[in-house]
């Protein structure tokens, strides 16, 4: 990282977004949208003004914004432009953050129907295992609350056996769970029995 212009400015990017995360822990529960405006306004830099936006963007709704054009208004001169300039910084970082989601979305949908499509749904749901993350979970509990409310008796028996093979590869290990049994044992009697 020390080496290179390109291992330099990762290695930076990383600190940046250690010091928006120590900034919001910092805050803690205590943050409302006129702390989280404070937080931006005080950025040092877009690097850090992009981490902070992408940690707290369900925040930057319509109210933050609505909040912002407010204390626009109240100012003037220097402070007025840099508060314009920091609401349109934000906008385009929220497209961009929202754009990139819809897209994750986008494809966690195509890749669901495509499990679906399979005539083999756990080979193709164990196939693509790599390819499942966060979003696609989502798309998949979604699908399954709209296959229930639905009353549908063709699409729920699929999604099953897409969480069965979830649940399956993401459950610990036996020797794993066999240890835990072995540490939640409180009888030194009981543990001997267990191991033998």
């Amino acid at each position: 990282l020390a080496e290179t212009e390109y291992g330099r400015n990762i290695a930076a990017q990383n600190n940046e977004i250690q010091e928006a995360v120590k900034t919001l822990q910092a805050v803690g529960k205590n943050l409302d949208r006129d702390k989280l405006l404070q937080i931006l306004i005080d950025a040092p830099n877009e690097t850090r003004l992009s981490a902070l936006v992408s940690l707290t963007r369900p925040g930057l709704d319509y109210m933050f914004f609505q909040s912002l054009t407010d204390q626009i208004e109240k100012k003037a001169g220097e402070e007025r432009k840099n508060l314009e300039n920091l609401r349109e910084k934000l906008l385009e970082l929220t497209r961009t953050i929202d754009a990139r989601l819809e897209a994750e979305v986008k494809n966690a949908n195509e890749l669901l129907n495509e499990i679906l499509d399979s005539p083999d749904i756990q080979k193709s749901t164990t196939d693509h295992l790599p390819e499942m993350g966060e979003v696609f979970i989502q798309v998949l509990n979604q699908a399954l609350q709209d296959a229930n409310q639905k009353n549908d008796g063709v699409r729920m028996p699929k999604l099953q056996q897409v969480v069965k093979v979830i649940q399956e590869a993401s459950a610990p290990p036996p020797e794993l769970k066999l240890l835990e049994e072995f540490l939640e044992t409180t009888d030194d009697n009981d543990l001997e029995k267990r191991i033998e």
